[in-house]
């Protein structure tokens, strides 16, 4: 967990396996019956709350860059997780990104979870 989170779910699960020692399937089984989710799953919601961590911060920043700050391989596709997590993407339905993210963990106690960039 303390690679994931320091990572920012920014991490591949071969990686990941083989930093503790263990097969891939294994990781896999192991978060299954610990989390109820896959470790790609956990390391997307890491990156997106990540993402929200950064629009919280609160600096002028574009959508391509904060998807790249975020781990994402591009815009799209932080759109594409953006609209699977939030129901929505961040341009839709005229929400300030600063309300959507107050319906999720704030951005400082992500900070504390995630420490520093």
């Amino acid at each position: 967990m303390k690679e994931i989170i320091r990572t920012r779910g920014q991490t591949r699960v071969h990686e990941l396996a083989n930093g503790v020692g263990c097969s891939s399937r294994q990781l896999e089984r192991d978060f299954g019956a610990c989390l109820g989710l896959s470790p790609k799953s956990f390391f997307r919601i890491m990156r997106f709350q990540n993402l929200l961590r950064l629009v919280g911060e609160g600096a002028l920043r574009e959508w391509a860059n904060l998807a790249l700050e975020g781990g994402y391989s591009d815009q799209p596709h932080m759109v594409r997780e953006f609209r699977e997590f939030a129901g929505h993407t961040p341009g839709e339905r005229g929400i300030a990104v600063g309300e959507f993210v107050s319906h999720f963990v704030s951005p400082r106690r992500l900070a504390v979870l995630l420490g520093p960039s």
